[in-house]
């Protein structure tokens, strides 16, 4: 006899056993119904029905073959219309997992842009939102298993749903709420961008993670086949994972923003809800009328604007008048475009009220797939209306309309002293063409070196790299002392801080001098007193008007343009954030043929232009290279080995801040990139932001300081504090206050106050300036170093030496630094103290047993310090690329040990810095040098103890930790 493998139909019979789908033989009888076994008892109830089958009547004789084949047949029907009923459960079941997941990765990018406003894009905020997402799913899957087991396991996944929708719909409002509490100064910067953002995130992740079990529970009692059930509930819910971040990456958040995302995916939620609970109406009417109406209104409060609402109700009008003339079409759109704006202006106003958001009306708000965009009008010191362009947490420019070019920040006056001093001329002779004028014979006469007179073409020629005066070259001509001073005057009266009136003595004035009626209340002569003064800003326009009267016009007109011939600062910007310095070198050296800006987010590009006043192309020879800088970088290698030799003179790092510096721009592999693209000439300058610490001696450990305050302290329920002893102050660790009377207290510090711990109880709501002018006395106290208990080797006391200050010790140990203390004094090693610094100075007093000690301490503490690593390490970095490394403070003097902003210049041949000190821009010299000379290094001023901060690392492609390098600066800047 042979088993059911090797029978076939020829040899089965109606009596025969056949294969079932459930494993197991079922024997078919000439009976009236065939029946099919009772399925195993593991499986899973309800147990689906199956009909019975039609009764089988006595029929001919006929092949054998026949029969068992019209049997099969209809054995199968029950089977198809069962398989039919799995796979439109399974259809179902996975549809909702593959929405869930969708909602689940939706709101998690969603949450990174959310988020980094407040704490910025860093690998800390990247970690704890994936972290936090992640365990609210852990959690909820949990949960979920828990619920599928308990009775009725549908009307559990509808309340899933709907508790999902409310927890997204918080969102809202708690992005506004808890971002905006003060960090203790006892819990770190990671910990606190994790605790904010499982405040805000980990409910819905929670809430949205315990539905995945109950649908799998669902789908496999719904179903005969447990493995491929459960391998189409993952396999779906992963693909909803990869659809979500798709989508939300590369389309929703560029388009509609991140409130309206957050919006759409509670809706989403909601809805889902609805389907689900199809058969319970008490339900569904409670989710459709109360809930849904509550979010589609805080949704609209959330993300309506004045725009989009009028938007929205012309194009209703144009909808509504299809079949209308046109006139009458428009003259609807119209009315019903200034409804919406009304309504959307009241729909915003509300929503700002009820803190559901923060873009301020009249202000330009964007949301790209980078970076959340705000560009705010301010106030300068002068009452100057100033444009803010700010870039999710920070501000990263300054925009005065009617200064374009005034510079803000210290570090683009370092970039603009250096540019100043080392842009070049043309490498070919530059020709320009001189009207006649009274006295051209005398002037070029008196041409200086570089320079040279044609009589034939009637021209001046300048000769390649030649240094010109042009205002020495002005002054040649016979009105020279009045357009020195019209050009003074003009430079003083559009200056950032200019009081509003100057004045220049001028004796000697152009024949029938007169100032042209256009300019009467800017510009004004005092014959009596020989003096031009200026009352107003004079700008370009106004002063070619003030110059239109001199007789010696053409000669103006024709140095005018050698120097914007001549001038050239071929330039590389890595950033371009609000584009204030790439156009103050279009402004300044207008000979300049490429001004290159690689700008990662075109969002950026776009709000500048529109709010900034950034020129197109062809009105500007500023070019935008929209991609990553690397990318962007990579282009221009290619474009230079394939065109023709691409070199910059200058290529500028700006696209570092405190919460976000991209890794992949610090590296040795980036810095070579640099490298091949500029001049021989050329330098590579980049700001960084880092706390380069300073290490005192002897060190203020447990030491107290008090100070006393009369007033009313800014902390709550103070009227109830007794006079019994010391209150310790939550979130400030080491500050405490002592109720002495009615409004009298002290106040106390253990050991050296933070300056963030000083900024935040300044900052203070309530602050009064009698409780700041205390903490700032009390902060100066903590400060005070002790003083040593022996005399310092005299080499080491600077000349002049102020008190509480830090002075760096005269060369070569300017790694040291001093501070008088009484009649003594306190000493202070800047960077690392390594074993070579270490041992010059131990040789300053060998015998000194407390010298000795004292710089072995120094020497173990700046070993393990953390702040400074970053800047030390990127300088490093640097030095293996560029032969020639020097670092500038943004500090007028010694860089001081908190949060500072540091320019590092990197060049491949050596630079006199000497010559800065005579910049109007910046007159500092950089506090650290290197150069390599055929392979000796050489260094000045605190490169060596810097670089001793870096113990070896060198940030590389495979291994650059900025974050963790920077944590120092996000503790001190949040």
């Amino acid at each position: 006899m042979t088993g059911p493998s090797e029978s076939s139909d020829a040899d089965n019979g109606p009596g025969d056993n056949l294969p079932t789908p459930f494993g197991q033989s079922s024997e078919l009888s000439t009976a009236e119904t065939y029946r099919l076994s009772d399925p195993p008892a593991r499986w899973s109830e309800p147990v689906v029905p199956v009909r019975a089958l039609a009764p089988v009547e006595e029929a001919p004789k006929r092949p054998q073959k026949s029969r068992v084949k019209n049997a099969s047949t209809d054995f199968m029907q029950p089977l198809q219309k069962l398989a039919s009923h799995e796979v439109s459960a399974l259809i179902g079941f996975n549809a909702i997992v593959f929405v869930t997941s969708v909602c689940i990765m939706t709101l998690e990018l969603t949450a990174s842009r959310l988020i980094g406003k407040h704490v910025g894009n860093s690998l800390y905020t990247w970690t704890s939102v994936i972290g936090v997402v992640l365990a609210g799913i852990t959690v909820g899957n949990y949960i979920g298993g828990y619920l599928a087991d308990l009775p009725r396991p549908r009307r559990s996944l509808a309340w899933t749903f709907l508790i999902s929708s409310i927890t997204c719909w918080s969102v809202l409002w708690l992005d506004q709420l808890i971002p905006s509490f003060t960090r203790p100064a006892s819990i770190s910067w990671p910990l606190w961008v994790l605790m904010t953002v499982s405040l805000i995130f980990f409910l819905p992740a929670c809430a949205m993670g315990t539905i995945s079990p109950i649908v799998a529970s669902l789908a496999v009692a719904s179903s005969s086949r447990t493995g491929i059930t459960m391998g189409n509930v993952y396999a779906w819910g992963a693909l909803g994972s990869i659809v979500g971040t798709f989508l939300t990456g590369f389309y929703l958040i560029d388009q509609f923003g991140t409130r309206a995302i957050v919006g759409l995916v509670a809706m989403t939620l909601a809805a889902m809800a609805l389907i689900i609970a199809s058969k319970n109406k008490v339900f569904r009417t409670g989710v459709a009328l109360g809930w849904c109406q509550l979010l589609a209104l805080t949704w609209g409060l959330a993300t309506f604007t004045e725009t989009s609402v009028a938007s929205a109700a012309g194009f209703s009008a144009r909808m509504v008048g299809v079949w209308e003339d046109p006139q009458t079409t428009d003259a609807r759109t119209s009315r019903w475009r200034t409804y919406g704006e009304t309504i959307g202006r009241q729909v915003h106003d509300l929503g700002l009220s009820l803190a559901l958001r923060d873009d301020r009306q009249g202000e330009y708000h964007d949301e790209s797939s980078y970076s959340y965009i705000n560009v705010s009008e301010d106030y300068s010191e002068d009452g100057r209306p100033i444009k803010l362009l700010k870039l999710d947490k920070l501000i990263h420019s300054y925009y005065d309309p009617a200064d374009p070019n005034r510079l803000d920040y210290d570090y683009e006056k370092v970039y603009a002293a250096i540019t100043e001093m080392l842009a070049g001329s043309s490498e070919t002779d530059i020709e320009i063409q001189v009207a006649n004028f009274p006295g051209r014979e005398q002037v070029v006469a008196q041409l200086p070196a570089g320079l040279s007179w044609n009589p034939d073409r009637q021209s001046i020629s300048l000769k390649p790299r030649a240094i010109v005066d042009w205002s020495a070259l002005l002054k040649l001509a016979p009105d020279g002392a009045y357009i020195a001073a019209v050009n003074e005057l003009s430079d003083l009266s559009t200056r950032a801080d200019w009081g509003g009136f100057s004045s220049v003595a001028v004796t000697e004035l152009p024949e029938n001098f007169r100032i042209p009626q256009e300019i009467n209340e800017i510009l004004r002569y005092d014959r009596t007193l020989e003096m031009l003064s200026v009352w107003k800003p004079l700008d370009e326009k106004s002063r070619r008007l003030a110059l239109a009267t001199s007789p010696s016009m053409p000669w103006i007109d024709a140095i005018d343009e050698l120097r914007k011939k001549s001038r050239k600062a071929s330039s590389l910007f890595i950033g371009g954030g609000g584009y204030i310095f790439p156009r103050w070198i279009e402004s300044q050296f207008p000979g300049s043929e490429r001004i290159d800006v690689a700008e990662l987010d075109p969002a950026v590009l776009a709000a500048v232009e529109s709010e900034m006043g950034l020129a197109k192309p062809p009105a500007t020879r500023v070019h935008s290279r929209i991609g990553d800088a690397r990318n962007v970088v990579d282009d221009l290698l290619r474009e230079s080995n394939q065109q023709g030799k691409i070199a910059y003179d200058f290529a500028y790092g700006d696209a570092f801040n405190d919460f976000s510096v991209p890794w992949h721009l610090t590296t040795k592999e980036f810095a070579e990139k640099i490298h091949q693209l500029l001049s021989p000439e050329g330098a590579y300058l980049v700001n960084v932001i880092d706390v380069y610490p300073r290490t005192a001696w002897p060190r203020i450990q447990d030491e107290e300081q008090q100070v006393t305050f009369d007033g009313e302290p800014p902390f709550a329920g103070w009227n109830e504090w007794n006079n019994s002893g010391w209150i310790d102050t939550p979130g400030f660790p080491g500050f405490s206050l002592h109720r002495h009377g009615t409004r009298i207290f002290s106040l106390r510090f253990r050991g050296e106050m933070p300056a963030a711990v000083e900024n935040r109880l300044k900052s203070l709501s309530s602050a009064s300036p009698a409780w700041k002018n205390a903490v700032t006395e009390l902060a100066k106290k903590s400060r005070q170093p002790p003083r040593l208990p022996f005399e310092l080797p005299a080499i080491l006391i600077p000349s002049l030496l102020l008190d509480d200050e830090w002075t760096p010790a005269p060369a070569p140990f300017e790694f040291v630094e001093i501070r008088r203390v009484g009649t003594g004094y306190s000493l202070a090693v800047r960077g690392a103290l390594t074993r070579d610094l270490k041992q010059r100075l131990l040789s300053l007093d060998p015998e000194n047993a407390a010298w000795k000690q004292g710089l072995e301490g120094l020497a173990k503490r700046s070993e393990n310090l953390a702040s400074g690593r970053f800047l030390a390490a990127f300088v490093a970095t640097l030095h293996q690329v560029f032969p020639h490394v020097a670092v500038f403070s943004s500090e007028a003097g010694s860089p001081n040990d908190n949060r500072d902003t540091f320019v590092i210049a990197a060049s491949k041949t050596p630079i006199d810095w000497a010559q800065l000190e005579a910049s109007d821009h910046w007159t500092g010299l950089p506090f650290a040098t290197s150069s390599k000379v055929d392979e000796t290094v050489k260094t000045t001023g605190q490169m060596e103890s810097l670089l001793g901060l870096a113990r070896g690392l060198i940030l590389t492609d495979d291994h650059a930790p900025v974050d963790n390098l920077l944590l120092p600066v996000f503790e001190t800047n949040d």
